[in-house]
C-alpha cells in the first residue's frame, strides 16, 4: 500500500490560540537580555586576560569540571555566567565586593531571563496593570544588568591596558619578536604532478 500523495488527517481537538507578549514587555525583556549577554562576554574576556597572562591565583578547574571541559579556554567559552564569576573570585583579580555583588546580581537576572521569565507569565490573563508590573520589573532587572554591564566594561578596559603595557615591556626586552606570533608546524609543499 502506497500513501505517496494521499493527505492523511489525524483528528484533533481545536487548540486555543495563545497570546504573545505584548511588544513593550518584548522590547523591555529584550534590552535586558542584551546587557545580560553583554555582561557575559565581557566577564569571559576579563577571565581570558587574567588566565592567559597569569595574574592572581591560577584557575582551577574541579573535577567534575575537568572531565567536562578538558581545559581552561574550553571551560571559559562555555561556562555559565555564575561559573565565571566563580572563577574570577578565585583568581582574586577582583577585590572590588562591590563589583562582584553587582555582576551576581546581575547574573542571576540574566538566569530568570534566558530560562524562566516569559515562560512563568500567562499572557492570556494579561491585564494593563499586570503589563506594568511587568515592565517595571523589566525596567529593574535592565538597570541592574546595566549597572554590571558598565563595571565589567571598566575592569575589562583596565585589564586590556595591563595587557598592552606587559606587552610593550616584553617587546622592549625581545625587539622583533611578534607578541601575537602564532606557532604552529611547517606546512609541506606540494609534490608537482
Amino acid at each position: 500500500m502506497s500513501l505517496r500523495g494521499e493527505i492523511i488527517v489525524i483528528d484533533q481537538p481545536v487548540q486555543k490560540t495563545r497570546r504573545l507578549p505584548s511588544l513593550d514587555i518584548a522590547y523591555h525583556y529584550t534590552v535586558a537580555m542584551h546587557y545580560g549577554q553583554q555582561l557575559e562576554l565581557n566577564l569571559r574576556a576579563i577571565l581570558y586576560t587574567v588566565d592567559y597572562h597569569g595574574w592572581g591565583a591560577q584557575i582551577e578547574l574541579d573535577e567534575s569540571e575537568l572531565k567536562r571541559f578538558k581545559e581552561t579556554d574550553a571551560f571559559i567559552d562555555k561556562a555559565t555566567c555564575g561559573k565565571i564569576i566563580e572563577k574570577l573570585r578565585q583568581t582574586e583579580i577582583l577585590k572590588d565586593t562591590g563589583a562582584v555583588e553587582a555582576f551576581e546580581a546581575a547574573c542571576e537576572h540574566r538566569n530568570k531571563l534566558a530560562h524562566s521569565f516569559l515562560a512563568e507569565l500567562d499572557f492570556d490573563a494579561m491585564t494593563n496593570q499586570k503589563e506594568n508590573d511587568i515592565i517595571n520589573r523589566l525596567l529593574s532587572m535592565a538597570l541592574d544588568l546595566y549597572r554590571a554591564l558598565r563595571i565589567s566594561r571598566a575592569v575589562r578596559e583596565r585589564a586590556e591596558l595591563r595587557a598592552d603595557k606587559v606587552d610593550q615591556i616584553m617587546q622592549e626586552y625581545l625587539p622583533g619578536e611578534d607578541p601575537n606570533r602564532h606557532y604552529f608546524t611547517k606546512s609541506r609543499k606540494k609534490k608537482n604532478a
